[in-house]
Order: structure tokens, then sequence, then C-alpha cells
């Protein structure tokens, strides 16, 4: 087992729990991750005081969001996300200019700075927030307008098309937004070991595989200001000439001019294009428990967001896909890690969902 720090708003410690039933701890990259911790009911108390949960063990900051306890069973239990869930609780308003243009980690980190740590109101700014260090990945600029969205929203409005994530990385008391990706270990590259995952290699157990198109998008009409004939309108592409056409309705008549140029405003359009199909991709997905041995390590020879390779021999299946989500359960005095290939079709139209509300 580890041992968790139960904290309170300050950040300051209150208690520690190294001897409960079970905890789960669903790191995610595309989405903000979640955990849920059951313990005895003498730990209730705790549940009620403080707002944090964290342990050296972990690379995040749980924010406890529910809390409650059955007396039929003798336990108490808390549950939440991740720290990230911080910037959903801010709105981009009078953000101005109307348009930012740069890098897309260089948009969020000036959306974050300029909502989150130095806010024109001071009461909107979110404590113990700050920039981490640039990561340096290299990327084109690109126009985006991000007015109305969540700083979550509008930081992976840019990040997601570009294969970017984003954290808040503890370094208690403060929180360090950074922007990262994974590293590549699939059998197509040789800059790092590979991270193959097969029955075959005695380090993958109970795997499901899944894979739909039917939400699948593949070219956008991105239709911004103008009515009739005169409406501006954007085709962005991402068949590469050799796919069949899925086509999305885009409309973006809220992104208007505002003395841009004709190709400023155009590629204001292809960007928001580029945002909506990454809600609509193919999804292919492996789910698998794993076995840590001399083959695979987590977090020595795989990780978080790194693209690996899944192979099921018997199935006729090898595809290469980012890990998208890490479970680990504790529970009776044993760790399981169970990583996801890919993003699923659910986790897609849940954001798109929430998108339209």
């Amino acid at each position: 087992m580890i041992e968790l720090d139960l904290m309170d708003n300050q950040m300051e410690t209150t208690g520690f729990i190294d001897d409960f039933i079970s905890l789960i701890w669903t790191r995610r990259c595309y989405e903000i991750g979640e955990f849920e911790l059951r313990s005895s009911l003498r730990d209730f108390s705790l549940f009620r005081e403080c707002k944090y949960v964290w342990s050296k063990e972990f690379e995040e900051l749980g924010v406890i969001e529910e809390y409650g306890y059955r007396q039929s069973d003798g336990a108490a239990y808390c549950k939440g996300r991740f720290a990230e869930c911080l910037l959903t609780e801010r709105i981009v308003d009078y953000y101005s200019p109307y348009f930012q243009s740069g890098t897309p980690e260089y948009l969020a980190r000036r959306f974050v700075q300029k909502i989150g740590i130095s806010p024109d109101d001071s009461d909107r700014y979110i404590p113990s927030l700050l920039l981490g260090e640039e990561s340096g990945i290299p990327s084109s600029n690109i126009y985006y307008e991000p007015r109305g969205k969540t700083l979550w929203d509008a930081c992976s409005g840019v990040l997601k098309p570009a294969q970017l994530f984003m954290r808040l990385r503890p370094a208690l008391p403060y929180l360090y937004f950074e922007v990262w990706q994974g590293k590549d270990r699939s059998i197509n590259q040789t800059d790092n070991p590979y991270a193959i995952f097969s029955d075959d290699y005695d380090n993958a157990d109970a795997s499901t595989y899944t894979r739909s198109v039917r939400d699948y998008r593949n070219y956008a009409f991105v239709a911004g200001e103008g009515e009739g004939d005169a409406r501006v309108i954007v085709p962005v592409d991402l068949t590469g000439g050799q796919e069949i056409h899925r086509e999305l309705w885009v409309d973006a008549r809220d992104l208007q001019r505002k003395g841009l140029s004709d190709k400023e405003y155009k590629e204001l359009l292809v960007q928001r294009g580029l945002e909506k199909l990454a809600e609509y991709r193919e999804s292919e997905v492996a789910e698998t428990t794993t076995r840590d041995n001399d083959s695979l390590r987590y977090k020595v020879d795989y990780d978080l967001g790194d693209l690996c390779t899944y192979i099921d021999k018997r199935a006729g299946i090898a595809i290469n896909q980012r890990i998208s989500e890490i479970s680990i359960v504790y529970e009776g005095g044993k760790r399981t890690i169970t990583p996801v290939f890919g993003e699923s079709e659910k986790t897609v139209m849940q954001k798109i969902r929430r998108n339209a509300i």
C-alpha cells in the first residue's frame, strides 16, 4: 500500500491514510483524471475537513469533490478529479484582443496567465497556480478565438489537434501549468526502446479491443461570417487524398473578422475546423491489464501519453496508439495497472455533448 496525505484548502497536511480498503487512481491525457478512495468509517472526519489528496507516488493532485459513508459496511469514501478541474471553473470572457495567434503551447500558457494567474479582476485568480517551464515542443502558429470557453476547453482546443497535453504538476504548495507530450515507443520509430504489449511477451492479460467509425469525420465545411452567397466557408480536409469524404458542417458564425486579413480570418476558421474534427476521430481502442516484469515496467518503459504498440496475434490485431488513460487500483494489498490505448468513442462523444450544452 501507499501513504496518502489529506490536505486542507491551504494545502497543509491535516492527516495521513496508509490503511485503506481501495483506491482507484485514473490518469488521463485528453481529459481530466479522477480518483475514488474507500476507507474506514473513522476516516470520514478527515474527508470532511480536507480538500486535497496527494501521494509522493503520484504525479497528480486529487481534489475532493464528494464524500460520504455507509454505516452498513463501516466504510467512508471520497472521490473527485485531479487538479486540472480547477481550469474548468474559469471562463475566458473579457479577453482582448478578440483572437489570439501563436503556437499551441504559447496560446495555452497565455490563456492561463491572463485568466488563471493574473486576471484583471484579482478575485478570479486560481490560488497556487503558476506557469511551469516551457516544453519547447516545436509546432506551427495558429489563430484561435477562446472567448466563452472554460479555461480547460480553451487550452484543450489549441493543444489537442497538435497531439499535446496539459497538466497542473504539484510542487506543493504550488501547481505548475505545463504542456507535455508522451514519447514515441512504437515499433515504427528508432529513437526510443519499444513498448510492445502482447500476451506473447507475458505483459498483457484480459485484453479487449474495439474499433468504431460510426461518428468519424475527416472533412469539415467551416462557415464563418456573412449571409447567403457572401458567407465565408472554408474547407478543412484531413482525408490525405486517400479516404472517402465523411463530412461535417461547422457553424462558426461566432468568429467574426474584426480587422483580420482574409488569410488570417481563414486560418482562424481552419483552426475551428481542426478543433471540431478532433472530436470526431476514428475510435480504435485496446484495453489490457498489465504485469510489471522485466518486459515492461510502469513509468520506466511506458507511461501515460506514450505512443505504444499493442499486438494480439490470435485476433490478428496490431495497432500503434497513445496510452490515453491508465487506471491504477490498490486493493487487497495488490496493485493493478490497466492502460487504455487510443481514445474511446464514448470519451469523444461525452466531450461533444458537453460542448453542445
